[in-house]
C-alpha cells in the first residue's frame, strides 16, 4: 500500500478532522488538539482514494500563462 504524505500537520482547537488539497497539489491536514494519531492516520487512510483522485485533478490542469 502506498503511504500519503502529508505536507502540512495543524492541530488547533476545532472541532473535526479537514483535508485539503492546494494549489500545489500538497495535503494539509488539520485537526482538534486532543485528537490520538491513529485516530488521524486512519481517517486519511479512508479518504485514500479522494486523496489521490483530487492530487491527479489538479496536476493535471493546464497551467496559467504568465503575461509579460
Amino acid at each position: 500500500m502506498e503511504k500519503i504524505k502529508v505536507d502540512q500537520f495543524i492541530r488547533s482547537r476545532r472541532r473535526t478532522i479537514s483535508l485539503s488539497i492546494t494549489q500545489e497539489a500538497t495535503l494539509v491536514v488539520k485537526a482538534p488538539l486532543l485528537t490520538p494519531m491513529k485516530y488521524i492516520e486512519s481517517f486519511i487512510i479512508e479518504k485514500k482514494n479522494w486523496i489521490s483522485k483530487k492530487i491527479t485533478e489538479i496536476k493535471s490542469r493546464p497551467k496559467a500563462k504568465i503575461k509579460e
